[in-house]
């Protein structure tokens, strides 16, 4: 064999060796990746197998225990299915825990004024012994009927705010917040004064800041008032001294509104600033038949239901004292305003004989009721012109309303008078003023 030939003969054995080999390795590769392919497949399903096994494990699991999804599902049965009564007794019971140190609060009754305030701090200090007896009640203030009204008042001062003189004394507000940090602190305390109801924000947190010292919340007890009576009542208030108070009218027009905002503003004030806000309707408690006392220490610092309500309830009731500070009848302060203007018109044409001075009030004078029960009236309301205003204090609180109208209000009708009529005002004149 030539040496060509050679050479030829072993570069093909050569090339044929390496085909051989490149083969055998695309072989193997393309094996490989089938079976990378087919094992990348089978898991999958096997996957898919264990997942829906372990999926209906689970669920026989999950239907077996009681306590994965089924509690939630009954608790919202028996929330359903619980009376509204329970319900609310539940939700107040939580509210109350969850204000630290709410179960014995300061419960600061704050009028306003005109809302049975005297009535029911006359209540508290004849029967503080028996409140903390019966029920574990302090009540602070107890030296006198409108004690705790240092408090309010001595603050307003330090705020340069107009205050009641009578009552701004800083000793004296200290003793107060000394007494009630002396007093047992697992029992409520009540306090009350109509002059917490002038206190605005800055004020209130002052006296929390005193109160935060004995670890103690603040619970505020506020009443409402209709809008048209507590105007009739604050003008009655005003001119029940006066021996020429004004009409009512005229009352209206000069005042020109005020007392149904202010109660908003009130209930505003307390409500950014009070660890709870208890409001109800003077009108309502008077529907219901209980007092604001009752209401005080079984519903808004006892919170009792049900039997031991109604117990405690009907034991404050017993101890209730008389209205404290009565309402003479509208008519009435029209006869003395009437008479007065008698009065002076005598006067002017008869005054050698007329120099004794007119005295005649409304308040308390028996007198003046037997003059105006025989005058002709006009009676009516005006309870739509503020019943919006009402309307936006219920909702803010939540209280139950009035269902009834207020009685109407009834005014002497001065157009009706006649003779006998003037003759009637006469007799309450001074001798020598008299109409002969």
């Amino acid at each position: 064999m030539s040496l060509s030939a050679k050479m030829i003969t072993t570069c093909l054995a050569a090339v044929l060796i390496v085909i051989l080999a490149f083969a055998t390795l695309t072989r193997k590769d393309v094996l490989c990746v089938a079976v990378q392919w087919q094992d990348k497949q089978k898991p999958a399903a096997v996957q898919t197998q264990k997942h829906d096994e372990k999926t209906a494990v689970q669920r026989q699991e999950r239907d077996e225990k009681p306590t994965a999804v089924q509690p939630q599902e009954r608790d919202k049965k028996e929330k359903d299915e619980k009376p509204t009564a329970v319900q609310s007794q539940e939700k107040d019971e939580k509210t109350v825990a969850k204000q630290s140190g709410c179960l014995f609060p300061l419960v600061v009754h704050i009028g306003p004024h005109k809302t049975g305030t005297t009535t029911f701090q006359t209540f508290l200090i004849k029967n503080a012994e028996w409140l903390w007896k019966e029920y574990g009640i302090s009540v602070a203030a107890n030296e006198g009927v409108k004690a705790a009204a240092y408090i309010p008042s001595t603050i307003r001062q330090q705020h340069g705010l107009q205050h009641n003189p009578k009552f701004a004394d800083p000793k004296k507000m200290q003793e107060l917040f000394q007494t009630i940090g002396t007093m047992p602190a697992n029992s409520p305390v009540i306090l009350s004064s109509e002059e917490f109801s002038t206190l605005g924000t800055a004020e209130w947190n002052d006296f929390k800041s005193q109160i935060a010292i004995q670890k103690r919340c603040v619970s505020i007890v506020v009443v409402h008032r209709r809008g048209l009576n507590l105007r009739a009542s604050i003008w009655n208030e005003v001119n029940k001294n006066s021996i020429s108070p004004d009409s009512f009218l005229i009352s209206l027009l000069r005042r020109n509104g005020g007392e149904e905002e202010f109660q908003l503003k009130v209930l505003d004030t307390v409500r950014s600033i009070a660890d709870s806000v208890e409001g109800v309707s003077y009108e309502y408690l008077r529907e219901a038949n209980y007092s604001i006392a009752s209401f005080t220490v079984c519903n808004a610092t006892l919170r009792l239901e049900g039997s031991k309500w109604e117990l405690c309830k009907t034991s404050v009731e017993l101890r209730m004292p008389g209205i404290q500070n009565p309402s003479a009848p509208p008519a009435a302060f029209d006869v003395v305003r009437l008479a007065y203007g008698l009065y002076t018109r005598q006067k002017a044409a008869n005054y050698p004989r007329c120099r004794k001075k007119f005295a005649v009030r409304a308040y308390k004078n028996s007198a003046v009721l037997r003059v105006a029960e025989q005058m002709p009236t006009l009676c009516g309301s005006l309870n739509e012109a503020f019943s919006h205003v009402d309307e936006l204090w219920y909702n803010r609180t939540g209280a139950l309303k009035p269902e009834g109208r207020e009685d109407p209000l009834c005014f002497v009708d001065e157009g009706s008078l006649k003779l006998e009529h003037w003759a009637l005002l006469s007799t309450l004149l001074p001798p020598g003023c008299q109409i002969m």
